[in-house]
């Protein structure tokens, strides 16, 4: 008895651990998107390619060949160019 009480306190227990630490890494990524969306809120629109834009936008491109290249932007989003 006191053995399968041990047992499901570690699991729930584990559980638990698991849970908060995706709470966590959702409210940091909530607070890096807000963040990001302010940003742009602030931002002139755009009527021509400004190199401080894209910057700003852009976190990294992945080329894995001539029909397949992703735009990473920085709030997480991945576009197909």
């Amino acid at each position: 008895m006191y053995d399968g009480l041990v047992y499901r306190f570690d699991k729930a227990k584990a559980r638990h651990t698991e849970v908060t630490d995706l709470i966590a890494e959702r409210m940091a990524r909530k607070h890096q998107i807000e963040s990001y969306l302010n940003e742009l809120r602030d931002r002139e629109p755009l009527t021509e390619f400004r190199e401080t834009d894209w910057l700003a936008m852009v976190d990294y491109i992945t080329v894995h060949n001539k029909d397949d290249i992703r735009v990473t932007f920085k709030d997480g989003t991945e576009i197909k160019a």
